[in-house]
């Protein structure tokens, strides 16, 4: 809702009322969003391989049951990419993957070293 906003004249919070709005009235039952719908377009953003997308969907599979502190799917999924991206000497920046993702620095730091902790991958930065 935050991009629609963004190239629209109306507020996230208006976008979002209307929304809930029209859940209501045609009665459906909206799913939050999964990491992996995210993927493409972050990797898409940093102009990276199918091969780190693939990475960073399997990542994710791996850490399902994770126990991360925040939950919110965009930032798992920034976490994966910025790991498979490592990983796949396609690195990239977390100013430059919290860019993409449209967070900070500071939740991509937190959520990949949770997962990699996690998955026992030793990254070097």
């Amino acid at each position: 809702m935050t991009e629609i906003s963004r190239h629209s004249r109306y507020s996230r919070k208006e976008i979002s009322r209307t929304y809930q709005v029209m859940v209501k009235a045609l009665k459906m039952h909206s799913m939050p969003p999964l990491p992996e719908d995210y993927l493409p377009r972050i990797c898409s953003k940093l102009e990276l391989s199918p091969k780190v997308e693939g990475a960073a969907r399997d990542l994710l599979r791996a850490a399902q049951d994770v126990p991360l502190t925040n939950s919110v799917p965009i930032s798992l999924a920034a976490a994966a990419v910025y790991i498979a991206s490592i990983v796949n000497n396609e690195r990239r920046k977390q100013k430059d993957v919290a860019r993409a993702a449209d967070l900070t620095e500071v939740t991509i730091r937190s959520r990949y070293k949770e997962m990699a902790q996690f998955l026992n991958i030793d990254i070097h930065i």
